[in-house]
């Protein structure tokens, strides 16, 4: 990727995009936009947001206008559209390892007098919730050196979540906040801004949505690539969706999706939200790590990304086993046996799609597995999550 010289986003381009996409999807979710003692600044400065839907990138194109931006990107979503990519200064990176080369495209964007933004959660929430982020975020604003916005987004989970297909309808606020000044960056203490920054990025849609009365028109199929647990009778990969109802097929409990977004259930061990579903989950499974009696196994197919703006090529399939120390696939690759290890705990989460793949990234290749099972995906990036948690942050 050293050819793609790095540049800022196509002037043209942008004024396109916000003209005829970005600022109609404001407008269609009706966004308010909220200054917490904010004051636009001059650029070159960093822009961190939080990241509830894929459509994040629409709203912060839309409230920055007419700045542009060049935002951080997952480097498949880059190979996918690579030259439309380029065009808008886009920064690929692998998420979740070590990536030099993203780090040296931001300097250069700083350098020529831009606006980086980046979501530090490094991809979409799985509940609605403000997922993990990492400690080195605060070191790369300290090697950058360059003052930090701060925007927060509500209402996109509620229009677009996980992986559905269309949006649902909605309202959408942002808020935005002057995080960090260059003197700041120089002399605060790293612990004090790693809590700025996790506080301003904090966020509850499905509360939002209660509070706000929001109604949604879908229905609950997205939800059942996350919430593959039955709260009832514990058991797992057996919940379906049928309209706006989430089934478990072991023990037929039910739960209605209210038009506020409130699970309604009729049996003793119900939950009320999607945020209290998932972390009933991640309570099971931080259970299961710690009594070492977590197995998952089954077949997947493998694919590799080696240059990032070539993509992910099939490469071979072969089984898989994960446990509460490893994620080891066993099969074929590019024609030869292999046997690939990954630690759980040299990672804090997964790269995922919700509902068909994990992916395992190190510097200068990234591992795909579609797993024979989908819904398998969430249960593998919960055991990532609850691993890393136990092994660095107790």
């Amino acid at each position: 990727m050293k050819y793609y010289k790095q540049t800022l986003p196509s002037e043209i381009l942008s004024t396109l995009l916000t003209v005829f996409s970005f600022k109609p999807k404001a407008d269609k979710m009706k966004l308010k936009v909220i200054s917490e003692g904010y004051e636009r600044i001059k650029p070159p400065y960093l822009i961190v947001i939080n990241h509830p839907s894929a459509e994040d990138h629409m709203i912060a194109s839309a409230v920055m206008a007419p700045q542009r931006l060049n935002f951080v990107v997952n480097a498949e979503d880059f190979s996918q559209k690579s030259f439309l990519m380029k065009m808008m200064g886009a920064i690929p990176r692998r998420m979740f390892t070590v990536d030099v080369e993203a780090v040296m495209r931001m300097r250069t964007v700083f350098k020529s007098g831009g606006v980086v933004a980046l979501f530090p959660e490094g991809k979409t929430s799985p509940d609605g919730r403000r997922g993990y982020i990492s400690r080195n975020v605060i070191k790369l604003i300290k090697v950058m050196r360059v003052p930090v916005v701060a925007m927060n987004i509500s209402g996109t989970y509620t229009d677009k979540p996980l992986a559905a297909r269309n949006s649902r309808g909605g309202r959408a606020e942002v808020r935005l906040t002057n995080l960090f000044s260059a003197d700041d960056v120089d002399y605060m203490d790293d612990e004090a801004m790693y809590g700025q920054l996790l506080k301003a990025l904090d966020y509850d849609e499905c509360e939002f949505q209660r509070a706000r009365k929001i109604e949604i028109k879908g229905n609950a199929a997205p939800y059942v690539n996350v919430l593959y647990q039955c709260p009832e009778c514990g058991k797992e990969y057996t919940v379906i969706a049928n309209k706006n109802e989430l089934k478990c097929k072991n023990c037929s409990a039910s739960w209605s999706l209210g038009r506020y977004g409130v699970l309604m259930g009729e049996r003793k061990k119900t939950v009320d939200s999607i945020p209290d579903w998932y972390a009933y989950e991640r309570a099971f499974t931080a259970e299961q790590i710690e009594k070492s009696v977590y197995e998952l196994k089954g077949t997947c197919t493998l694919k590799i990304m080696r240059a990032i703006d070539k993509g992910y090529k099939d490469a071979g399939k072969g089984h898989f086993e994960h446990d509460s120390e490893n994620f080891v696939y066993t099969g074929s690759m590019e024609g030869r046996s292999v046997r690939l290890s990954f630690a759980n705990a040299d990672r804090p989460t997964l790269n995922m799609k919700y509902g068909e793949s994990v992916e395992f990234s190190s510097p200068g290749i990234s591992y795909k597995f579609i797993l024979d099972n989908p819904a398998a995906a969430a249960k593998v990036n919960l055991v990532i999550e609850e691993t890393f948690r136990k092994t660095f942050e107790k």
